[in-house]
């Protein structure tokens, strides 16, 4: 039995949808398949900022959704800001999805060049509240504006709490529902992803997470909050975790200016290189991540005397 040519079997498949050109654009062969390379298809971080280093690509992609996780002060809303900066300066609208109300609006303006009277926000702690806001957000843009691009921020997705929670009184003798910000996360991404899949080619998310200490007899290390369905559909993954605090005496009072935070790289589905960062260490200040060469193994910063 002769093969039927590949092509020719793409071109009658397509056929049978008819008029119907969004489900014929699903059929297609593997030449087809695309990874972002090109600075259109990017939020585009600065030249030198370490993101590119550590991950391969010229920022946050377009149709992906990724997720920096970490314990307090490791550096991860910082990266989140700097990015929304960057979106604002390329034209790109920015939904910021507050669900801790702790945004700093005037370090975003001062030190990081964003506008934040520009921001789009949505500040509530309930999942399908915030996410509901966003989405809205986007249908009002996009019927607006067609060909818009837009980055989505959630800080943080593992502070939000479900409806069941937030119902239930804290003297409820009935246990909450198990896992219910879990469900209401996987509900909450799955929708994200058809949206992006609707718009596609112009929005980008980005999620902060919390890392938790496990507990239980036996259990050792760290877990993401919020469910494993993040983690599922995230193309990209980095772990923060402060191994540094930064200081210096300023008339006999020392100083915080900054953290030394180790980020890990934990999954990294966008880069098309043989071989991939594993980890590396970055400096944090209120101007946002910066390159250092501090290691365990080497000399540490030392503090600056200031003092007049």
């Amino acid at each position: 039995m002769a093969k039927i040519n590949v092509a020719d079997i793409v071109s009658k498949t397509r056929a049978l949808y008819g008029k119907d050109t969004k489900g014929s654009a699903m059929i297609s062969t593997g030449e087809s398949l695309h990874r972002p390379t090109k600075p259109e298809e990017f939020v585009v971080l600065p030249e030198e900022h370490p993101w590119r280093k550590l991950t391969g690509l010229l920022g946050v992609p377009y149709d992906s959704i990724v997720q920096i996780a970490g314990k307090y002060d490791s550096g991860k809303s910082t990266l989140a800001a700097e990015v929304m900066a960057s979106a604002q300066k390329q034209d790109v609208y920015v939904i910021l999805g507050d669900s801790e109300k702790k945004f700093d609006k005037v370090r975003y303006d001062k030190h990081m060049g964003g506008d934040s009277a520009n921001l789009l926000i949505v500040q509530s702690t309930m999942i399908r509240k915030l996410a509901g806001g966003m989405l809205k957000y986007i249908k009002t843009i996009k019927e607006a504006d067609p060909q818009a691009k837009i980055l989505l921020v959630h800080d943080s997705i593992g502070g939000s709490i479900s409806r069941a929670r937030a119902e239930r009184d804290i003297d409820d003798e009935k246990s909450n529902q198990p896992g219910s910000e879990a469900v209401e996360n996987s509900d909450y991404m799955k929708h994200i992803v058809a949206t992006m899949d609707k718009y596609q080619g112009s929005i980008a998310m980005i999620l902060v997470n919390q890392m938790t200490d496990k507990i239980g007899f036996g259990q050792k290390g760290q877990s993401r909050s919020g469910g494993h369905k993040i983690s599922f559909h995230s193309s990209l993954i980095i772990e923060m975790s402060k191994i540094k605090t930064l200081t210096k005496i300023v008339k006999g009072i020392e100083i915080k200016t900054g953290i030394v935070t180790s980020a890990k790289v934990d999954k990294n589905h966008l880069s098309q290189g043989d071989t991939q960062v594993n980890k590396m260490n970055i400096m944090v200040t209120a101007e946002g991540w910066k390159h250092t060469d501090f290691s365990f193994g080497g000399k540490e910063e030392a503090t600056e005397d200031d003092s007049e």
